[in-house]
C-alpha cells in the first residue's frame, strides 16, 4: 500500500497543480457541457487525489505524512470546489438537484465539491487546530478576494465568495457556541454572518451567491440565535422578499429554509403574522408547493408544518386556501410514500393546532376518504385509510356523520385486501375508533362486521407458511415482521410446534428464530443503537450431531430511506457474528442497490445468492412476479420494484452452501404468502466434501464469475479464493476444475480459465495473505505438472505451463526480497512512530530543519506493523482469527527460496541463473527477527 501512495500522491498533487488554470479557464469560467464530470476529465481524478488525503488521515501510520501540510493542501485543493458553469446551469433548471446536494451527503452529483466537503471535515477531525487555523486562513482569503474581484467588476470573483462561505460552513456547522467563540475561525464569525446578511438582502448579487449565503445563516442557526438575536427581524424580512415569485428559485428554496428556521426564534406574533400574510410568505409558499415535486415538495411541505406549529390561528385565517391545496397534493403524489407521509404529518399538525383548522381539514378530507374507500384502486384506498386514521385520533367524540360515514366502507376494504400494509393502517384506525368510542361502534352494527375481519386476519396466510415449512422441512427458520396476533396463531400449527423458537418480544412486530437442530446457546436478542422501528438482530447457536458449531441470527433492518442506519447495523450485525467460525446472517436486509449501493461485505463474508446463483438477479421483492404486490403496493408499482431485498451472508470454516432456491410460488392465483419471497440454504460440511466429493458447485460458480469479471480487484479476489481450495484439496480441486466446461470461443475447462486467468493477475496481488495463498498454491500445482494429473494435459499460453507458473514463483521471491530489503531499513522507524490518536497539543511548530512529518518512503509494507488505531470496532477479533490460519503466518520468503533451490535444474539457463541470484540474495535480506513469523511449510509444500 506505502508503495503505491509514494508512486501516486506526490506526482498526483503536482499534476493537480498543473491542472488547475485550464480548469478554471474551461470549467469553472466557461461551460465545458459537464465534460469534466465525465469519466477521463479532470474532476474524477481531482476527487480521487481528495478522498486519498481523506483515507490517509484516518490511518494512524499515514498521519504524519500530512501533519504541517494541511493548508498547503487545502490552497491547492479548494479552488476547485468553485461552482462550475455546468453545474450553475443543472441547478438552475431543476432547484431539486441543488436541495440534493445541499441535503443528502451521498448524492451522486458535483464529484469534487462532495469530496472536498468529506476532505475538509476530516481535516478538521484528526488535525483540529492546525485545519482550523488553516480554513480560517483560506477562507478569509477566498472572502477577500471574492468581494475585492466583485467590486472591481471581475463577473466570476463570486465563486471565490461562495466556497469561502461553503468551506467556512462546513468548519463551524456542527460546532457549538462557545467552541467556536474559542476556535482559532470564531473571530471570523461576526463579519461573516455580516456578509451572508449582506447577501441575502442584495438582489443583484449573483443567484448561487445568494443561495449560499442563505444556507450558511440556516446552517449556522443558533449561533445566529444566541450572537445576533437583534437581528432576526432582518433576517426574517430579508427571507421573506428571497421567497417572492419573482426571485430565481434556488434563491426561493434556500429563503425557505432560513425563514422557518428563524421563525421559531421569533416572539413577536403581530411580525410573525405581518411575514407571513402581508409579507407574502404563505401566498409564495403556497405557488411553490403548487409546482414542487420531489426534494423541493418535501421541504415546502415540512416548512408548511413549523408554520401550522407555530402560528395556527394565522393558518387557520387561510384553511380556505390550505385544506384544498392539501388535497391536490395528496392527489398529485398518490405513489409517493414519502410525500404522502409529509401530507399525514401536515394533516396531524393542523388537526391539533386549532380548533377551526381541525374542522376545516376535516370539512375537506372526508369526503375524498369516504370516496376513495368506495373506489377501485386499491393504492388510493390504502392512502385514505392512513388518513382517515390521523382524523380520527383527534377527532370529537362522539363522531359527526361525515367520519361515521367511512367507517362501514373501510371494514369491507379490508375484508378485501392481502396486502400487508393496507390492512396493518386498517387495523390501526379500526383499534383508535373502538377505543375512542366503542358505544358508536355497538350502535351503528359494526361488531360483528369487525369480529369477522379479526378472524379473517388471523388466518390464511399463516396456514400457508405452515405448508411450506413442512413440506421444504428446514433445520433452521427465520421469520420477519411477526406480530404478537400471529404468533399465537401460528403456534396452533404442527409445523411449527416442531421447532425450538426465540422468546416473542413485546413489540409491536418482532422476528423469529426456530431450530430443530441441538440449541447449543439460548437464542439471544440485541437491540441496534442505530434503530427509530425497534430494529435488532436475533441470534442462536446451533450444534447439529457429530458437526461444528453454527451461529444462525436474522434481523429486520431499517427500512425505507434509512440507508445510512442500515449500513450501521450489518457493521454492528457481522461485528458480532465475527467470533464465530461459522456464521449465517439472513433476513429482510432492505437494501436498495439505488439508494445504498453494493454492499461490500467484511472479509471472510460472503453472499450465498451471489455464490451460487452469480447470474440470476435473485428478486425477493417483485412486482413483475408478484401480482398480489403490483395489485396492492402503490410503491412497488410505481417504481416497478424488482430488488433483492432477503438475503444469506455467510461467514464459513466448516461449513459450505451447496444450493439455494427462491421460495415464489403462489398459495393460488393473485395470492402469495408475503409480498416477498422466501429463501432456502443449503449448508454442508466440508469434511463430507474432501477427497473427489469436492463441492462442484462451489467451484462452478467461482470460475463462472471468474469468466465475466472485468474488473481486476475482483478477479484477483476469485483467484485468491480458489488457491484456498487448492490448498484445502489439490487432487480433488484440480480434477473438480478440469472437468468444468466454461461457455468461450473456443471452449475452455474450467482449470485452463483458472490458471489464465491467475497467471495474468499474479504480479497484482500485493496483499501480504493473499500473496501467500497464492504463490505457495502455484508452487504446488508445478510440483503436479510433472505427476499424472490433468496439469499435464492443460494449455495456456505459447509457452509450456511449467515454466510460465515456475517464471511467476521466482518474480514472487523476487518480490518478497524486495520488500523485506527495503523493510528492514525502514522498520524501526516506523516502529517508533505514534499509535494513538493525534491530540493536536505540540502541534504548529515545524520539526528540525524544517520537515513537516514523515516522508511516504519512512512507511514501506505496514501489513508487518499492526496498524489498528482502536477505531475499526471488532478488528481484534478479525485479527485474531487471521492468526490462527497457518497461511496467514507463512514465511513465503523462506519457502520460496526451499522451492526454488531444487527447481534449477529443470530450467533454462537464463531462468536457472534467475533462480540462483534470487535463492542467493534472501540471506542477505531477510526480514529481522522482531518481523519473522516463519511457519513451518511442509504442511503446504509437500
Amino acid at each position: 500500500m506505502a508503495e503505491s501512495i509514494e508512486g501516486l500522491l506526490r506526482p498526483a498533487c503536482l499534476l493537480v497543480q498543473s491542472l488547475h488554470p485550464a480548469y478554471e479557464q474551461a470549467v469553472v469560467l466557461a461551460d465545458d457541457n459537464g465534460q469534466s464530470e465525465e469519466e477521463g476529465g479532470v474532476a474524477p481524478f481531482v476527487a480521487q487525489t481528495m478522498e486519498l488525503i481523506q483515507a490517509m488521515a484516518v490511518r494512524a501510520k499515514l498521519k504524519p505524512l500530512l501533519k504541517n501540510r494541511v493548508k498547503s493542501l487545502l490552497q491547492l485543493l479548494v479552488p476547485f470546489m468553485r461552482i462550475t458553469e455546468n453545474q450553475a446551469s443543472t441547478w438552475r433548471a431543476d432547484p431539486n438537484e441543488f436541495l440534493v446536494q445541499e441535503e443528502d451527503e451521498h448524492c451522486r452529483g458535483c464529484t469534487i465539491r462532495l469530496s472536498g466537503e468529506g476532505l475538509v471535515c476530516q481535516m478538521l477531525e484528526t488535525f483540529k487546530r492546525e485545519s482550523s487555523r488553516s480554513v480560517a486562513a483560506l477562507a478569509t482569503e477566498l472572502l477577500e478576494r471574492g468581494e475585492s474581484g466583485r467590486g472591481s467588476g471581475d463577473a466570476a470573483a463570486w465563486k471565490l465568495t461562495e466556497v469561502g462561505l461553503f468551506i467556512f460552513s462546513i468548519a463551524v456547522g456542527e460546532a457549538t457556541v462557545k467552541s467556536l467563540q474559542r476556535s482559532e475561525l470564531g473571530p471570523m464569525v461576526p463579519n461573516t454572518l455580516a456578509l451572508a446578511a449582506r447577501l441575502c438582502a442584495d438582489r443583484s448579487s449573483p443567484e448561487f451567491l445568494r443561495a449560499r449565503a442563505f444556507s450558511l445563516l440556516h446552517r449556522l442557526g443558533d449561533t445566529v440565535s444566541q450572537l445576533v438575536r437583534e437581528e432576526i427581524p432582518q433576517l426574517l424580512e430579508a427571507a421573506a422578499k428571497g421567497l417572492g415569485s419573482d426571485e430565481p428559485l434556488v434563491v426561493r428554496v434556500s429563503a425557505c429554509r432560513v425563514f422557518c428556521r428563524f421563525l421559531t426564534a421569533l416572539h413577536d406574533n403581530k411580525l410573525q403574522e405581518e411575514l407571513l400574510l402581508k409579507g407574502g410568505v404563505l401566498a409564495s409558499l403556497g405557488s411553490l408547493l403548487r409546482d414542487a415535486d420531489e426534494e423541493l415538495l418535501h421541504l415546502c411541505l415540512e416548512c408548511m408544518c413549523i408554520i401550522v406549529k407555530r402560528c395556527p390561528t394565522v393558518m387557520a385565517a387561510v384553511s380556505h386556501e390550505l385544506c384544498p391545496l392539501t388535497v391536490q397534493i395528496w392527489r398529485r403524489c398518490a405513489a409517493d410514500p414519502m410525500v404522502h407521509m409529509q401530507v399525514l404529518d401536515l394533516v396531524s399538525c393542523c388537526v391539533s393546532a386549532d380548533k377551526q383548522l381541525q374542522g376545516a381539514m376535516e370539512e375537506s378530507l372526508l369526503p375524498v376518504v369516504a370516496n376513495d374507500l368506495q373506489g377501485s384502486d386499491p393504492h388510493l384506498a390504502s392512502s385514505a385509510i392512513e388518513l382517515l386514521g390521523v382524523l380520527l385520533k383527534r377527532a370529537a367524540v362522539p363522531f359527526g356523520p361525515a367520519m361515521c360515514s367511512c367507517v362501514a366502507p373501510l371494514v369491507a376494504k379490508a375484508m378485501d385486501s392481502d396486502e400487508s400494509m393496507m390492512l396493518q393502517n386498517a387495523c390501526e384506525t379500526l383499534v383508535s375508533l373502538v377505543e375512542r368510542s366503542p358505544s358508536q361502534v355497538v350502535e351503528a352494527g359494526l361488531l360483528e362486521p369487525l369480529l369477522r375481519l379479526v378472524e379473517r386476519l388471523l388466518g390464511p396466510d399463516l396456514e400457508a407458511i405452515g405448508n411450506i415449512i413442512a413440506q421444504k422441512n428446514p433445520d433452521l427458520i427465520a421469520l420477519q415482521e411477526m406480530t404478537a396476533e400471529h404468533w399465537q396463531e401460528c403456534l396452533k400449527s404442527e409445523a411449527f410446534r416442531r421447532y425450538s423458537w426465540s422468546p416473542a418480544p413485546p413489540h409491536r412486530y418482532f422476528t423469529m428464530l426456530g431450530s430443530r437442530l441441538p440449541v447449543k446457546t439460548e437464542p439471544a436478542r440485541h437491540p441496534f443503537k442505530a434503530s427509530r422501528m425497534q430494529r435488532d438482530l436475533v441470534t442462536m447457536i446451533v450444534e447439529p450431531s457429530g458437526l461444528p458449531p453454527l451461529a444462525f441470527a436474522t434481523s429486520h433492518l431499517e427500512s425505507l430511506d434509512e440507508h445510512e442506519a442500515r449500513r450501521v447495523q450489518i457493521n454492528e450485525s457481522l461485528t458480532q457474528l465475527a467470533i464465530h467460525a461459522d456464521a449465517v446472517f439472513c433476513g429482510d436486509t432492505n437494501i436498495n442497490e439505488a439508494v445504498d449501493g453494493n454492499v461490500k461485505l467484511p472479509r471472510n463474508w460472503e453472499d450465498a445468492w451471489l455464490v451460487l446463483k452469480p447470474d440470476d438477479p435473485g428478486y425477493t421483492f417483485d412486482v413483475e412476479r408478484n401480482s398480489m404486490m403490483s395489485a396492492h403496493d402503490g410503491w412497488a408499482r410505481a417504481n416497478k420494484a424488482r430488488l433483492r431485498f432477503d438475503r444469506f451472508w455467510m461467514k464459513m470454516s466448516n461449513y459450505a452452501a451447496t444450493d439455494i432456491e427462491l421460495l415464489d410460488e403462489p398459495i393460488k392465483d393473485g395470492l402469495w404468502p408475503s409480498d416477498h419471497f422466501g429463501l432456502l440454504l443449503t449448508l454442508q460440511e466440508w469434511r463430507q466434501n474432501r477427497g473427489d466429493q469436492k463441492p462442484v458447485g462451489l467451484l462452478r460458480a467461482l470460475v463462472t464469475r471468474l469468466a465475466r469479471a472485468e474488473r481486476l480487484y475482483l478477479r484477483q479476489e476469485l483467484v485468491v479464493v480458489c488457491a484456498r481450495l487448492i490448498h484445502e484439496d489439490l487432487n480433488g480441486a484440480v480434477s473438480a476444475l478440469a472437468g468444468i466446461e466454461v461457455q468461450s470461443s473456443p471452449p475452455r475447462s474450467g482449470l485452463e480459465l483458472l490458471l489464465g486467468a491467475w497467471l495474468s493477475c499474479a504480479p497484482d496481488i500485493r496483499a501480504k495473505r493473499a500473496r501467500n495463498v497464492t504463490i505457495s498454491a502455484m508452487c504446488r500445482l508445478h510440483e503436479q505438472c510433472f505427476q499424472e494429473s490433468p496439469l499435464r494435459h492443460c494449455r495456456v499460453g505459447e509457452a509450456p505451463l511449467p515454466d510460465q507458473l515456475l517464471r511467476v514463483i521466482v518474480a514472487g521471491l523476487e518480490c518478497e526480497n524486495e520488500r523485506c530489503k527495503r523493510l528492514r531499513e525502514a522498520e524501526a522507524e516506523a516502529l517508533k512512530s505514534d499509535e494513538e490518536e493525534d491530540d493536536e497539543d505540540d502541534e504548529g511548530d515545524e520539526p528540525a530543519g524544517g520537515k513537516g512529518g514523515k516522508f511516504l518512503s519512512d512507511f514501506l509494507d505496514l501489513e508487518g506493523i499492526d496498524d489498528s488505531d482502536g477505531s475499526d470496532a471488532g478488528g481484534d477479533t478479525f485479527q485474531e482469527l487471521e492468526r490462527k490460519d497457518p497461511l496467514a503466518e507463512l514465511d513465503l520468503q523462506s519457502t520460496l527460496a526451499q522451492y526454488l533451490a531444487k527447481q534449477d535444474c529443470q530450467a533454462d539457463r537464463a531462468l536457472a541463473q534467475q533462480i540462483a541470484k534470487a535463492v542467493q540474495e534472501v540471506s542477505s535480506v531477510s526480514r529481522p527477527p522482531l518481523c519473522a513469523n516463519a511457519a513451518p511449510s511442509s504442511g503446504y509444500m509437500h
